[in-house]
């Protein structure tokens, strides 16, 4: 027998960490031992402790602003509600201790979800290492004790569940896997934790876009009727999830407040830093930039095309990304589940091209 393939003994794998092991306990102990944390560093961490505090004394929700001088008292959306409350109780119980400790391990548990998930699709483990670790050092551009580090697991998890309904379609009979109903109530715990929310929507859209468009350009009448039946279903998720999204204490108007503060108007977009667009010169940003030009030299070297979903997926977190610095995590967590695929693909072509012409000695 190969010993290879022999299984692992139970008692190596409680003594021997595993490399999934040695990267959580890095994120989650790593900053603070070389005393490098930055999760404390941003003071939207105060109100928001605060914020949910007064929700647990109060058990109400407040219309209107009463943290500004200026502008007391006028109407205030705490979308963010859920989010203050949990940090609210951590803070009650640990302290700010507490609430750092929290911060690393979101941070830990996404990043090493990563690269888990990464290898489990088959990715060259070496690979997968490497630009998860260049993902989570991109990513530290962001790594505060806010409500997004919600948002960037969900993110993931959104991720992994979209390309398992991708991977595995619809049913027999044409219906819609079980997979794709975990989505709209996963929306509502989004909804009401983070305003990102949105993007979970716009990835179904994207996710129905590309099957619509392989639906146009594929000759086979099998693969064509897939993946339009794919298309539809992304976009009754997508339905579903907008639907879901309104189980919040402000229904649309949370919506509304979304688009008329980030979208139609530049007030907050123009005069906060973490909108700015990335600081090449910045240290942090470098790592960011490693992923741009990865991806660019692996998309051309690549065998393999990319296809509609991947490029759609690339295009908006690209735009994103440039567009403003508080997107790169995100833009870390969509984009390298791809290049690892691709360019894992392109070392196995390699491979079984030297296999095929060895070399004559």
């Amino acid at each position: 027998m190969n010993r290879a393939q022999d299984p692992i003994p139970p008692i190596a794998q409680w003594l021997f960490p595993s490399i999934k092991d040695v990267l959580f306990l890095g994120y989650l102990f790593g900053p603070s031992l070389l005393n490098e944390s930055g999760v404390l560093y941003d003071s939207d961490t105060g109100w928001h402790i605060r914020h949910g505090e007064t929700i647990l004394r109060t058990w109400t929700l407040p219309t209107g602003d009463y943290f500004s001088y200026t502008n007391y008292g006028k109407p205030w959306f705490s979308w963010e509600w859920l989010a203050d409350v949990f940090l609210a109780l951590i803070h009650k119980y640990a302290g700010l201790n507490g609430i750092a400790f929290w911060a690393n391990a979101m941070f830990a548990l996404t990043f090493t979800l990563l690269f888990s998930w990464t290898t489990r699709r088959g990715g060259n483990i070496l690979v997968c290492l490497l630009f998860s670790r260049v993902a989570g050092f991109a990513a530290a551009v962001h790594w505060l004790a806010r409500p997004h580090l919600f948002s960037m697991l969900l993110v993931l998890l959104w991720y992994m569940l979209l390309e398992r309904i991708q991977s595995q379609g619809s049913t027999g009979d044409g219906r819609l896997d079980k997979t794709g109903w975990v989505l709209p109530p996963l929306m509502v715990l989004w909804t009401n934790l983070h305003g990102a929310f949105v993007i979970g929507m716009v990835l179904l859209l994207i996710y129905s876009l590309g099957n619509f468009l392989s639906a146009v350009v594929r000759p086979e009448q099998a693969r064509r009727s897939h993946a339009m039946r794919l298309a539809r279903h992304f976009l009754w998720i997508a339905v579903l999830c907008l639907l879901t999204s309104c189980v919040n204490p402000y229904g649309l108007k949370v919506h509304q407040h979304i688009f008329h503060s980030y979208l139609q108007s530049n007030t907050l977009v123009d005069r906060v830093n973490e909108f700015a667009s990335p600081n090449f010169h910045s240290l942090v940003v470098k790592f960011f930039e490693a992923i741009l030009l990865a991806g660019l030299v692996i998309a051309a070297a690549s065998y393999r095309k990319l296809s509609f979903i991947e490029m759609g997926l690339l295009v908006f977190w690209t735009h994103l990304a440039l567009f403003s610095v508080r997107h790169v995590p995100l833009y870390a967590i969509m984009v390298v589940p791809i290049l690892v695929k691709h360019l894992t693909a392109y070392l196995t072509d390699l491979q079984a091209a030297a296999n095929c012409h060895p070399r004559i000695q």
